[in-house]
C-alpha cells in the first residue's frame, strides 16, 4: 500500500513542570559549575606580577622602590625573583573548587541511581530520538517510563508520535529496527492513550507488517508448521483480517483475523500444512484487509504483497529429536498444567486450558523441546483438544516462544465440565511433531499422563482472543 510520510508535528501547549525542572537544574548547576570554575582559576592565575616588582607578603607595589625590602610591612626579599610571583588566594580557588567537587559528586551519584537520562529534560530526549538504539537503549527506556507516569504535555505527545510516525534515516516505517524503537514507543502510547490528540489519520498511514517464517529443516512426512506474525498500529477498534493465498495446487486460502478491541500482540500465529509440498520456496499472496469501527464499516483492502519461505525437507524425524523420559521432568510438565481448565460462561473457547511452563525450565531441561497433545476428556471420549509447544531449560533472549492450537472442540460438552462427577479428565502426551515446532532442540519430552480435571468456574464471559483462524 502506498504511504505518505506524515509532518513532524511541532510542539504546542508549552513545557511541562517537570521538564522546567530539568531545565532549570541544568541551567543552575552549569552556571554554578561555570562560577566555581571562573573563581578557581581567578584565585589561582588571576593576580600574575606582569613585570610588576611586589611585596611576596602585603604584595605592595614595589615598582619605584630601591632594593629589596618592602617600605609597608619591613619584609627584606631573598631574591628579585620572589618579587615577580603571581599572587595565590588559596582560600577563594579552595573554596570554589570544593564547591565544584560537591556539586560534581552529587551530580553523579543521582545520575548513578537513577541513569544519567534521568537528569535530561523529556523535550531534548525527544530531540535525540533518531540517535537511539532499540526499546533497550537508555534514551528509550527512560521516556517510556516518563510516558507510563504522564510526565509529558501535549505538545510533547504530538511531537512523540509524530517522530514514531515518520521513523528516522535508520530506522523506517515499518521495518523490524523501526518496530524495535518506535513500535514499541507506539505501544505505550496506546497504554496511556492522552485523549483529544486525533492522530488516527496518521496512524492509519503506517503499513501492516505482515511476516512468515519457519523455524528450521523440516523432516519428510511430517506436517509443515508456519509462523504468521502480522503487526499493525493503527487506531484502537479497527479490525483486521489477512488473506494468506498458497501458489500451489491443492492448497486452500487461509484467513486469520484479529479482535479489534485487543492490543497488538507479537505472538505468531501457527499455519498447519499437509501435506507438505516438495518444491521450495513457498509462496503466498497476501491481503491485508481493514475495517474501522463504524457499524457499518466494510472491509478494504489496505495491502498486498508476495512473500516466500524458503524451506528445506529433508531427513528423519526420529533422526532431529530424541525422546527423554525423565521422572523430574515428567513431574515439571506435570506441574504446568497442574491449574487445569478456566471456564467462562460464555465466548469464544469459553473453556480454556491453564498452563505455566516455569517449572520446566532452568539448565536441567535445556535442549529440550517440549510438544503436547491436552486433551480434555469425558468419558475417554475428547471434548477439546489442544496442541501447545515451548522450548524448555535456559534458552537465549528472544528464542523462547509458547504457541498453540486449538484442533478440536465441542463447546456444548464443554460448558458441563466440572470436577464433582469423576467423568472429566485432562490426558497430556508427548508428541515429537509438536515438539519440532518449538526451535531448535535435539530432544523431546516423550512422557504421558491422566489426571482428573481441575475446573476453575468464572461468571463472566470469555475475553476475547487477539487471533483466530476463520
Amino acid at each position: 500500500m502506498p504511504w505518505r510520510l506524515v509532518a513532524l508535528v511541532p510542539y504546542t501547549g508549552g513545557v511541562s513542570g517537570s521538564d522546567l525542572v530539568y531545565w532549570v537544574m541544568w541551567l543552575f548547576g552549569l552556571g554554578l559549575l561555570g562560577l566555581c570554575t571562573a573563581v578557581t582559576w581567578w584565585g589561582l592565575f588571576g593576580d600574575r606580577a606582569r613585570g610588576r616588582r611586589r611585596c611576596p607578603r602585603c604584595w605592595y607595589d614595589l615598582s619605584h622602590t630601591l632594593g629589596m625590602t618592602c617600605p609597608e610591612c619591613g619584609l627584606t626579599a631573598t631574591s628579585e625573583r620572589s618579587l615577580h610571583r603571581t599572587r595565590r588566594r588559596w582560600v577563594h580557588a579552595g573554596a570554589a573548587a570544593l564547591a565544584a567537587a560537591l556539586g560534581s559528586t552529587w551530580t553523579i551519584e543521582q545520575a548513578r541511581q537513577g541513569g544519567w537520562m534521568s537528569r535530561l529534560p523529556t523535550t531534548l530526549i525527544l530531540r535525540c530520538l533518531p540517535i537511539a538504539g532499540s526499546a533497550d537503549d537508555g534514551l528509550i527506556s527512560e521516556l517510556t517510563g516518563r510516558m507510563a507516569s504522564k510526565q509529558l504535555t501535549e505538545g510533547q505527545w504530538r511531537a512523540l508520535i509524530g517522530r514514531s510516525i515518520n521513523g528516522d534515516w535508520r530506522a523506517r516505517p515499518v521495518t523490524e529496527r523501526w518496530q524495535e524503537k518506535y513500535g514499541v514507543l507506539l505501544g505505550r502510547w496506546r497504554n496511556v492513550f492522552p485523549p483529544q490528540l486525533d492522530l488516527d489519520s496518521a496512524l492509519l498511514d503506517l503499513p501492516a507488517w505482515v511476516d512468515v517464517r519457519i523455524r528450521r529443516p523440516w523432516p519428510k512426512d511430517t506436517p509443515l508448521c508456519l509462523e504468521l506474525a502480522v503487526r499493525d498500529w493503527w487506531p484502537s477498534g479497527t479490525s483486521c483480517q489477512v488473506l494468506l493465498t498458497p501458489k500451489w495446487n491443492g492448497a486452500e486460502p487461509i484467513t486469520v483475523a484479529r479482535h479489534p478491541a485487543r492490543r497488538r500482540r507479537a505472538r505468531r500465529f501457527p499455519i498447519i500444512i499437509d501435506p507438505p509440498p516438495e518444491r521450495s520456496p513457498l509462496r503466498f499472496d497476501v491481503s491485508v484487509q481493514r475495517r474501522g469501527p463504524e457499524p457499518d464499516a466494510a472491509w478494504e483492502v489496505v495491502h498486498r504483497q508476495t512473500i516466500s519461505v524458503p524451506i528445506e525437507v529433508n531427513g528423519e524425524l526420529a533422526d532431529m529429536l530424541h525422546p527423554v523420559r525423565d521422572e523430574k521432568l515428567d513431574q515439571a510438565v506435570m506441574d504446568s498444567f497442574a491449574h487445569g481448565v478456566v471456564k467462562w460462561t460464555s465466548g469464544r473457547s469459553p473453556v480454556r486450558v491453564r498452563f505455566d511452563y516455569s517449572p520446566t525450565l532452568g539448565n536441567a531441561f535445556t535442549d529440550i523441546a517440549i510438544g503436547a497433545s491436552i486433551e480434555l476428556l469425558y468419558d475417554g471420549a475428547p471434548a477439546r483438544r489442544l496442541d501447545i509447544w515451548w522450548l524448555a531449560g535456559e534458552v537465549a533472549a528472544g528464542r523462547r516462544g509458547v504457541n498453540w492450537l486449538v484442533v478440536h472442540e465441542d463447546v456444548p460438552l464443554l460448558m458441563q465440565a466440572n470436577e464433582t462427577d469423576g467423568r472429566w479428565q485432562m490426558r497430556v502426551r508427548g508428541d515429537p511433531t509438536l515438539a519440532l515446532r518449538a526451535g531448535p532442540a535435539s530432544k523431546y519430552w516423550a512422557g504421558q499422563f491422566t489426571v482428573p480435571l481441575v475446573v476453575n468456574d468464572r461468571n463472566t464471559p470469555a475475553p476475547p482472543k487477539d487471533w483466530w483462524l476463520e
